[in-house]
């Protein structure tokens, strides 16, 4: 006997059904310990015992690549350590002057300090000339100093710092691929933008009082429009408090907190959406602070609101029930 079934596949979110318990994976009862030592990079090697305050890097020292010998890691290595830390590496905005090396000095303005956050990075392409015995090998002692570490048996981290970038984000090293070049900043937002802009508003320092705390500075820094803070301040005028000397970088997280995804999936090619995968982004979001703990995700094939229950450690996620095939199957 033939009979015809006929199958309707819908793409259901519904609530009671899409609802996904977050748990951390347990480690493998034969991994090795990890054990990390941080190093600020350059404090570590710096022997100033009186800095001064505002004091330049001839006044208070700098620690060098240098500095961390092998000595140093190898003894690292037998308290057992497995890994070492380099916090500070990548070239962060700052006000010494390296411009016989082709570097400038970055507007006090726009600097916390003389020797500026090490997370207001300013060119991700080379290391911080500061660390350096010779700025202009700065590299080559960089990678001097990994290869030690791992001659030494030891396994090396760094900083990427990919939130923010300083404000005067300029890469001497590689120019063409500086960010923001081709943004629209006639836009808040792009989704091709680099940058958050304040449109039509030019950039202002904090005030007059707050910038008693940088004497070099002249309450004047040349950026139109302005662009959001580093913390995500959506003002011209920042506060004092707030990431003033770095810039929020754009990954698509929308100003209205919603999150555009796109699906490939593996031996398919792009879909129009994928649950898990919507969870998952959503998840990410929310604990690196970019998201609410419920936030909308839109796909191609609509929207789903993704919702992550933290005390309960549940993701919930909700959306239209809509057909999307239709076929038959003769039995």
């Amino acid at each position: 006997m033939k009979q015809t079934i006929r199958l309707t596949l819908c793409a259901a979110a519904a609530l009671a059904m899409a609802s996904c318990t977050v748990q951390p994976s347990a480690p493998a009862p034969d991994r090795p310990r990890v054990v990390i030592y941080q190093m600020f990079t350059r404090l570590f090697g710096d022997t100033c015992t009186a800095p001064r305050p505002w004091g330049t890097a001839a006044q208070n020292g700098v620690g060098k690549f240098a500095d961390i010998t092998s000595v140093v890691l190898d003894s690292l290595h037998s308290f057992g350590i497995t890994h070492v830390w380099f916090t500070g590496v990548p070239h962060h905005a700052s006000t010494t002057d390296y411009s016989a090396h082709g570097i400038a000095p970055d507007d006090p303005d726009v600097v916390k300090g003389r020797a500026g956050s090490p997370y207001a990075v300013r060119d991700y392409y080379n290391v911080d000339p500061d660390l350096a015995v010779n700025p202009d090998r700065r590299l080559d002692e960089f990678v001097a100093l990994v290869e030690r570490a791992h001659r030494s048996g030891l396994k090396v981290i760094i900083d990427i710092v990919p939130n923010h970038v300083a404000r005067r984000y300029h890469s001497p090293s590689h120019p063409e691929a500086d960010l923001g070049l081709n943004d629209d900043t006639t836009v808040v937002y792009a989704r091709d933008n680099n940058f958050y802009y304040v449109v039509g508003q030019a950039y202002q320092s904090p005030t007059a009082a707050d910038l008693s705390r940088t004497p070099d500075g002249d309450g004047f820094f040349a950026e139109s429009p302005a662009k959001w803070t580093g913390n995500g301040a959506r003002t011209a005028t920042p506060d004092i408090n707030d990431w003033y000397e770095t810039v929020k970088v754009n990954y698509g997280i929308r100003p209205d907190g919603t999150i555009r995804m796109r699906v490939w999936e593996r031996g398919t090619g792009e879909t129009l959406a994928c649950g898990t995968g919507c969870c998952a982004t959503a998840v990410a979001c929310i604990l690196n602070g970019y998201t609410d703990n419920a936030v909308t995700v839109k796909l191609l094939g609509g929207e789903l609101r993704i919702e992550w229950d933290t005390e309960a450690n549940v993701v919930y996620m909700t959306g239209p029930a809509v057909t999307v095939f239709e076929g038959e199957i003769m039995l």
